[in-house]
């Protein structure tokens, strides 16, 4: 019988690879925690939590057999029972070393200050929203832009004509949206959402790197 960590030691992991539980609709796909780590660090917990059994709600056994394979670098039986394929796959494994990846990128000491300096902006747009008579919006509310729906770090929305607030959700692209980036979440922000908030209008996009503590400034001109 499989041994899990007991309930003091999940909790600590949780505090110490806090995951991160962003989900994003980007072109189809269901995106976790803006990076491979992320998603990782998420899917470690689910799995410790639930035990392993959790993991054919994830995916079919079958593809959990193929990732298994892949991973380790040996061959499966196409045409035989899935009980065999399990049999095969065990006995190649025997002498498997198994290596833990480097999660390190998520540790709470990492993105500590990420939290921190999301935390203060909320603060000081929600100071915001009596001046210029606007609504700040803060990560778990989705801007649904197309068939996408993205939930940025912050979003600022005035009601310009560009879009339309929904009890859950924004339709249109917000006039500003921030992102404080995460380590590992570079590539997204840049090209991924940089591509896509261009393309669908939104008017100003704040790019903050918490470790460098430099900010980049993008505004919409004609288009670009």
């Amino acid at each position: 019988m499989a041994s899990y960590p007991p309930v003091s030691e999940l909790f600590d992991n949780w505090l110490k690879f806090k995951p991160e539980s962003k989900l994003e609709l980007i072109d189809g796909q269901l995106i976790v925690g803006n990076s491979l780590v992320g998603s990782r660090l998420l899917l470690r917990q689910l799995l410790q939590g639930w035990s392993a059994v959790a993991a054919i709600s994830f995916a079919p056994i079958e593809t959990w057999l193929d990732v298994l394979a892949t991973a380790y670098q040996v061959s499966m039986p196409k045409a035989e029972t899935l009980d065999v394929q399990i049999e095969h796959l065990e006995m190649q494994l025997t002498d498997a070393v198994f290596l833990p990846e480097d999660l390190q990128k998520g540790s709470a000491e990492k993105t500590w200050s990420h939290h921190r300096i999301r935390q203060q902006l909320t603060m000081d747009l929600f100071q915001l929203d009596k001046k210029v008579s606007g609504k700040s919006l803060g990560r778990d509310f989705v801007m649904r832009l197309g068939d996408n729906g993205l939930t940025p770090d912050l979003l600022f929305f005035k009601g310009q004509g560009l879009n339309q607030l929904y009890e859950a959700y924004l339709s249109g692209p917000a006039e500003l949206v921030i992102e404080v980036v995460m380590p590992g979440h570079e590539q997204s922000d840049l090209t991924l959402k940089y591509s896509g908030y261009q393309a669908t209008g939104v008017q100003e996009y704040w790019l903050i790197y918490s470790e460098t503590q430099q900010v980049e400034l993008y505004r919409l001109i004609e288009g670009q």
